[in-house]
């Protein structure tokens, strides 16, 4: 009997070189954090095995599929990630960038309760249940995709649906309020009912100015802007449309709120749905509930003040003030605790004034 060794020679070295071939994928990271700031962390994977070229599919979804570098990472928060090889190999793997400074952390520490709470008011019932397809598609009628491959979709937000149906109820109930009161509202602001005996500490000009302060910018600018960015034209119709209804649920909200407000003997005031939602249910006998609701909302509140009113109008307004130094070569890197030195003393003026 003949034996070939050659022919097994070649095979058993065709054998070795495709192990490497063969074997799994074995994912690495290197995880940079440039500076103290928030979502600038940036992680690179190092693939070994496997067959070039390859796809990365991260969870963060502005990154597309032929990236192996992810960046714009929030700082401490787990990201997700699947590497196909040519062959249809797979692995995945989590990684995070650590937060290092102050502002790094107390981010990191809120993005579980923010995401908690956006899981409840960002829920899409229409969905949830098969009434609703949120993908979006094209013209042609093929499912737009993110850079990192997932289907683009726009969910109707519980939240959403439940305002709109309140702003039309208050408007049906009080019988388009926002529309036939609209020239008795104007004369108000303009002062034709001022009556210095009335009880109160502002004027009705100066409840319109304290209340607009809170709203432009917040919402009338960076709110406007953000909904332009995802719904296209079509959302200015809809944003005037809420925006008429909501105008009868505010009248409601202050109506309310002047009926059940707390005049001390120093003659301050004290008021607002924590006041109307206690001493009103409790007319309903619905004490208990009032309460519960009252404490939830003084606690929103809180928490609406700290992220959406001082913290984002700030950042927003030293993010411009920087802009405007920078294209004249001034450094404002480290400007920004003297900027909110001056935005705090300004706002306590207010305050102290009188408001």
């Amino acid at each position: 009997m003949t034996i070939y060794f050659r022919p097994i020679l070649l095979c058993f070295a065709s054998f070795l070189i495709s192990i490497p071939l063969l074997a799994g994928l074995t994912l690495t990271f290197r995880t940079f954090n440039p500076t103290a700031k928030i979502k600038d962390g940036e992680a690179e994977v190092l693939v070994s095995g496997g067959t070039a070229p390859f796809t990365y599919k991260w969870s963060k979804q502005d990154i597309p599929l032929s990236s192996p570098i992810c960046s714009g990472m929030d700082e401490g928060q787990t990201y997700r990630l699947t590497v196909t090889d040519s062959a249809g190999r797979q692995a995945e793997a989590e990684v995070a960038v650590e937060a290092s400074s102050a502002q790094e952390k107390i981010n990191h520490l809120f993005i579980p309760a923010v995401a908690g709470i956006n899981s409840v008011i960002l829920w899409d019932p229409f969905s949830s249940f098969g009434l609703f397809d949120p993908r979006v598609r094209d013209e042609q009628g093929g499912l737009l995709l993110h850079p990192n491959g997932d289907t683009v979709e726009q969910p109707i937000f519980l939240v959403v649906v439940w305002l709109m149906f309140g702003a039309l109820f208050f408007t049906l109930f009080m019988r388009f309020v926002n529309m036939l009161a609209f020239g008795h509202a104007i004369a108000l602001t303009r002062g034709y009912f001022n009556n210095p005996a009335d009880k109160g500490e502002l004027t009705h000009f100066q409840a319109l100015a304290t209340a607009l302060s809170g709203t432009v910018g917040l919402g009338n600018i960076a709110g406007v802007a953000t909904a332009l960015a995802i719904g296209g034209p079509g959302a200015t119709f809809w944003m005037i449309v809420a925006g008429l209804l909501g105008m009868s649920s505010k009248f409601v909200e202050c109506t309310l709120s002047v009926k059940y407000r707390k005049i001390s003997e120093s003659g301050e005031v004290s008021g607002g749905p924590m006041y109307y939602l206690t001493e009103g249910l409790a007319k309903r006998k619905l004490a208990g509930l009032g309460k519960v609701l009252a404490v939830l909302f003084a606690l929103m509140c809180v928490g609406g003040s700290l992220g959406g009113g001082n913290m984002f109008q700030s950042n927003q307004s030293f993010a411009q003030f920087s802009t405007t130094l920078l294209s004249t070569g001034v450094d404002v890197e480290h400007t920004g605790f003297i900027f909110g030195i001056v935005m705090a003393a300004l706002a306590g003026l207010v305050i102290i004034g009188g408001i």
